[in-house]
């Protein structure tokens, strides 16, 4: 930050934080704090943010955390922590505002990862997910990488540049969940340079299924895009209720998943569908999302009950590939 003037008083970033009431007021402070008075050209430089993003939160729009949590590691990296827990007590606080309201599946129609919706944003998904991104320790990791280290799974810490920092996701998921799956990959995967090199999931078979996913990658996820889950049943299959529902082959987006230094993403174990779910077949696909579109992605795709395939090639999706399964 550019030293203030003589006539103004120094800011109290850490006061500021603290007194923080809302989302909107942390990033009104980050616009201040963070991005002051420097072009939108060397932010993006600096912090690896695209221009389009670091334009449109300069001009008013949310950040998604991993943007968020880059952009405090670049800028005040020595109050990481407190910028974390104010997004973390803000972001709680306001999702737990909200009222949960149901949504069951209508008949003749699946919708696998939309059992319910609050307010429009991810709700609790099962013991494992509640929806709500933790953000301490994604900025950690992202200050880590930015100083030019990668913590690996063994407490390693390698220098940037070295080949073997790269993620190679092959210890993944750590500890290891019950089933190796079969991914199969996409021609997405060799354009954009990432692949899947290992996925494993635990299956608990009910009335309403759950799932726990994990996967590995081969390198670091491209600055510019933002990795979700996305669930998709197909249209060939039914469930077990008594209209016996077809798939309805639509796209469910899951939360921004962000991976750990080694490579390794999760999904949290959470329900797949619905009470009567079983009999579906389900693809669990990893696809990167550009930045611009992420921030809303999986709040506009559950509130419309799914992308089409159509809709997903509009907003520049990449899918990496799939995990597919058989439920019951």
């Amino acid at each position: 930050m550019p030293d203030p003037r003589p006539d103004e008083k120094p800011v109290d970033v850490d006061a500021q934080l603290s007194a923080a009431a809302s989302l909107e007021d942390l990033f009104a402070l980050a616009r201040r704090h963070l991005l002051g008075e420097r072009s939108t050209g060397a932010v993006a430089r600096r912090s690896g943010l695209g221009e389009s993003t670091v334009y449109a939160f300069r001009s008013g729009r949310k950040l998604s955390a991993a943007s968020f949590a880059r952009l405090v590691a670049t800028y005040d990296p020595q109050r990481q922590v407190a910028w974390h827990e104010a997004w973390d007590r803000l972001f709680v606080t306001e999702a737990q505002a909200r009222t949960t309201v149901d949504t069951p599946s209508p008949p003749g129609i699946s919708a696998p990862g939309a059992v319910s919706a609050t307010a429009g944003e991810p709700s609790p998904k099962g013991p494992g997910g509640s929806g709500v991104r933790r953000l301490r320790q994604t900025g950690l990791l992202v200050g880590a990488l930015l100083a030019g280290v990668v913590i690996g799974a063994g407490g390693i810490t390698f220098a940037a540049g070295d080949p073997e920092a790269a993620p190679s996701g092959a210890g993944c998921p750590n500890p290891p969940l019950e089933t190796m799956g079969a991914f199969t990959s996409e021609p997405g995967a060799s354009r954009v340079g990432v692949s899947v090199t290992t996925i494993s999931y635990t299956y608990y078979e009910a009335y309403s299924p759950m799932i726990q996913v994990g996967a590995g990658l081969s390198g670091p996820v491209p600055g510019d895009q933002h990795l979700h889950f996305v669930t998709w049943a197909d249209p060939t299959t039914k469930d077990s209720t008594p209209q016996r529902n077809p798939g309805n082959g639509r796209y469910y987006p899951s939360p921004e998943v962000v991976p750990t230094g080694d490579g390794c993403v999760n999904l949290p174990r959470g329900e797949m569908g619905y009470g009567g779910f079983t009999g579906m077949r389900v693809r669990y696909y990893l696809m990167l999302v550009p930045e611009a579109e992420s921030q809303d992605f999986e709040r506009l795709g559950n509130a419309q009950d799914g992308f089409t395939g159509n809709e997903l090639h509009a907003r520049r999706v990449v899918s990496l590939g799939y995990l597919e399964l058989q439920t019951g």
